[in-house]
């Protein structure tokens, strides 16, 4: 087991230098202490799957999700400032025209827009209803970013040949253990014979088995938090409300 001694100690600004710094404890052999491995593992888990930016929805002309309009934020917003300091440039030799400076103008409007949006995209993935807008460009606000990742990350898994730790193994480990744990058993089920339980009227049995109201389902994704999904669809309930003129009519 570690001795006291058999720690790392590490400052925050340099734990910020790369992703998903772990600690691994090697077995001892003869020496009263265990070797220490501090290392920054990067897994590619492969393509992110799509998630819905509540953001989107901002924007007058959204018609739906599209990597062209909305995929290459960060992209975008490094022609539009490319852009601006182009006209500046050019205004320090000659007076910019109106149209240029206008042009400036709605530069600067569309690069604070899609600052706003990636910030409220972070505020949304990290789910802290707590933060207020500005809170993301704190150093505490990416130090709890860090940490969620941290702990929502699978650095490896031990299994009885090992230790899996490249994201194909871990895959591997993961599918085959739920595989075995939801296959088809035998099962000795006990058996309810003589016990009374308390019955259901006719009335409670029609209020229990009756079709919900459409009025019922609007209420309930009204009053739902915009942030959740539903379901594996990936659709939050913001999109949902946004939406739900046209997609009330799918609803079973």
């Amino acid at each position: 087991s570690m001795s006291r001694i058999d720690r790392v100690l590490a400052s925050g600004d340099w734990l910020a230098l790369g992703e998903n710094p772990a600690l691994w404890v090697l077995p001892r052999s003869i020496s009263d202490h265990c070797p220490l491995v501090f290392r920054f593992n990067v897994v590619n888990w492969g393509p992110k799957p799509f998630r819905f930016n509540n953001h989107w929805l901002e924007n007058k002309e959204f018609h739906g999700p599209n990597r062209e309009t909305y995929g290459v934020g960060d992209e975008k917003i490094e022609k539009l400032i490319s852009e601006i300091t182009r006209l500046d440039l050019l205004g320090e030799s000659v007076c910019l025209s109106d149209d240029e400076v206008k042009w400036r103008k709605l530069l600067f409007a569309e690069v604070w827009h899609l600052k706003k949006s990636k910030e409220s995209m972070i505020i949304q993935r990290f789910r802290a209803k707590w933060l207020r807008e500005g809170d993301v460009n704190s150093r505490y606000f990416h130090a709890c970013i860090k940490s969620r990742r941290k702990h929502n990350s699978i650095q490896a898994l031990q299994t009885n040949d090992g230790w899996a730790e490249n994201a194909t193994d871990i895959r591997q480990v993961i599918v085959s253990f739920f595989k075995n744990h939801f296959s088809t058993a035998s099962w000795s089920l006990p058996r309810l014979d003589g016990i009374m339980f308390p019955l259901l009227t006719g009335d409670d049995n029609d209020a229990l088995t009756r079709p919900f109201q459409m009025i019922e389902i609007q209420e309930a994704v009204l009053e739902a938090d915009g942030n959740k999904s539903p379901g594996p669809d990936v659709f939050n309930f913001a999109f949902v409300k946004h939406f739900w003129d046209l997609l009330k009519g799918e609803v079973r």
